[in-house]
């Protein structure tokens, strides 16, 4: 988001004429880190012993997404650390529908509630990624550092293949 702050003030008259057309060769679609944090402790992963002090306001993200929506962009894939560790987030992926944007999430999946399941069927959210490093419970939950953690996951993967009238 800085970058785009800085491109947001380039003199090029080039790169601001191609963007008023609504042109842009370089923004179709963007991977957007929201947070550092993240509840699990995964072996493999530092994200979980981030403080998170510098964290992007939800403000500085709405203005972000106005700006990939000017260059051009269709598509908005949401990460973090866990993502869903922010208070903002659904208000957040609404603001991103409807600049008309697609949305992809990643997320472990172990701290969504059923109203933001819900909320995240209706929206709707185009793709969410989960991980489950073993078939095996005990195995998952080891790699990621917290008991329940597979539990967890299995149970959002339902409740997403669920709602969005699919068959688990």
């Amino acid at each position: 988001w800085r970058a785009l702050e800085r491109l947001r003030a380039e003199e090029d008259p080039s790169i601001q004429e191609r963007r008023l057309q609504g042109e842009s060769p370089w923004v179709v679609s963007a991977k957007f880190k929201l947070i550092d944090g993240c509840n699990l402790r995964c072996f493999m992963c530092d994200y979980w012993k981030h403080d998170r002090p510098d964290e992007i306001t939800t403000e500085e993200v709405i203005a972000c997404l106005h700006d990939l929506k000017s260059m051009g962009c269709q598509k908005v894939h949401f990460t973090g650390g866990e993502l869903f560790l922010r208070r903002d987030v659904l208000p957040i992926l609404e603001c991103t529908r409807d600049l008309g944007m697609r949305i992809n999430l990643t997320t472990n999946g172990t701290v969504l509630s059923r109203d933001k399941l819900k909320t995240i069927c209706k929206i709707p959210v185009r793709s969410v990624t989960l991980s489950i490093d073993s078939p095996v419970d005990y195995i998952h939950d080891r790699l990621r550092g917290k008991t329940h953690a597979y539990k967890r996951t299995v149970r959002t993967l339902d409740r997403l293949l669920r709602w969005r009238g699919k068959k688990t």
